[in-house]
C-alpha cells in the first residue's frame, strides 16, 4: 500500500518540510557522487558503539564528533527506495503537522522524535558497530502526531493487486496504523534475528564446553592401549607370552570404537551430531557399562586366540 495524498489542505507554506525533503536529498547525491566504496555512511551515520564510547572510528572516517553523527545521521540514507519511501511519508503527511504547530516547534519536533529514534535503537543494543542512518525516526514521530492531530482524514493509497493497481481512499487512523504495525514487524523480526544468533553462539559455546568435559572424563580411557589389554588377557591366563604379541582385530576395534568420538572431533568430515552423541556416550550413564562389556569382550577375544 503506498500513498499519493490526502484530502487535508494546509493553510501554511510548509517551508521546514520541504527544507528536510531538499535537505535529504541533496545529501544523498552527494553521498552518490563520493562513489559505491566510500565510507561515508560510517561517517555520518550513528554508531551505537561509537556513540557511547565503546569504539573509535579510524581517524581517517571521522567528519564530524560522534554525539554530532545522531543528527547527521537523519539526513544520510542507505538507498534510493530508503530515501524516497521516506520523503513520500514526509511530503503527505509532515505538512500539515507543519500547519498545527508551527514552523519552530515542527522543526524542534522533528529533531526530537529522530534522537529518541536513536537513542531507543542504540541502547538495547551498545555494543552494535552497524550504522543508524535514515529519516525514518523521525517521520515516524510526525505520523504519530498526524494520527492523533488528524484521525478521520482520508488518505488516496495505491493497492498492488498481482499485476494491477488499485486506488482507494481510506481514512488516515488505518493507513498510518498499517504502517505502524509493518514497522514493528520489522523491528520484532530484526530482534528474533538478533537473539537467534545470540543463542546460536550461546548453544555453541556450551556444546563445545561439554565435549571438552567429555574428553576430559575420558583421558583415563584413551591412554588405555592394545599392550594394556594383552598384558590383562596375559594375567587371566598367568603367563608373559602374549606380551610380545602385536594387537588383533578385535582389540584395535574396541579401542577405535571407544575413542571414535574423540576422532571425529579431529576431523572436520566427520563432525556430525551422531558421532558427538557416541562420543558421549561412551563416557556417561550406560555408555559406560557398554564400554567395559566391551573392553572384558576384547580380552577375553585376544586369550581364546592367543590359547590357540
Amino acid at each position: 500500500m503506498i500513498p499519493l495524498r490526502d484530502d487535508n489542505p494546509s493553510t501554511i507554506a510548509p517551508l521546514v518540510t520541504v527544507s528536510l525533503i531538499a535537505a535529504c536529498v541533496l545529501v544523498f547525491l552527494w553521498e552518490l557522487s563520493l562513489g559505491p566504496n566510500s565510507s561515508i555512511v560510517y561517517s555520518l551515520g550513528a554508531i551505537p558503539a561509537v556513540l557511547l564510547g565503546q569504539k573509535d572510528l579510524p581517524p581517517e572516517w571521522v567528519v564530524v564528533p560522534p554525539l554530532l553523527t545522531m543528527l547527521t545521521s537523519m539526513f544520510t540514507h542507505a538507498g534510493w527506495l530508503h530515501l524516497l519511501g521516506n520523503m513520500l511519508y514526509l511530503w503527505i503527511f509532515g505538512d500539515n503537522v507543519e500547519d498545527s504547530m508551527g514552523h519552530g516547534r515542527f522543526l524542534v519536533f522533528y529533531v526530537l522524535c529522530g534522537l529518541a529514534a536513536v537513542f531507543a535503537q542504540a541502547l538495547p543494543e551498545p555494543q552494535s558497530e552497524v550504522p543508524m542512518v535514515g529519516a525514518s525516526g523521525a517521520i515516524s514521530g510526525v505520523l504519530g502526531a498526524y494520527l492523533l492531530l488528524y484521525p478521520h482524514a482520508r488518505v488516496l493509497v495505491v493497492i498492488p493487486l498481482g499485476f494491477f493497481l488499485h486506488t482507494t481512499r481510506l481514512p488516515a487512523a488505518l493507513v498510518l496504523d498499517i504502517v505502524v504495525w509493518f514497522a514493528i514487524a520489522e523491528q520484532l523480526r530484526a530482534c528474533v534475528r538478533r537473539w537467534r544468533r545470540r543463542v546460536s553462539c550461546a548453544y555453541r559455546w556450551l556444546r563445545r564446553r561439554h565435549a571438552a568435559r567429555a574428553l576430559s572424563e575420558a583421558a583415563p580411557y584413551a591412554s588405555l592401549s592394545s599392550t594394556a589389554l594383552v598384558m590383562d588377557a596375559a594375567r587371566r591366563r598367568g603367563s608373559d607370552a602374549s606380551l610380545k604379541a602385536p594387537p588383533c582385530g578385535a582389540t584395535l576395534y574396541a579401542e577405535g570404537f571407544i575413542l571414535g568420538g574423540r576422532a571425529q572431533r579431529n576431523s572436520p568430515r566427520l563432525r556430525t551430531r551422531f558421532g558427538d552423541f557416541l562420543g558421549t556416550w561412551f563416557t556417561t550413564g550406560r555408555g559406560v557399562q557398554f564400554r567395559d562389556v566391551v573392553l572384558s569382550w576384547a580380552s577375553r577375544l585376544r586369550g581364546s586366540i592367543d590359547g590357540y
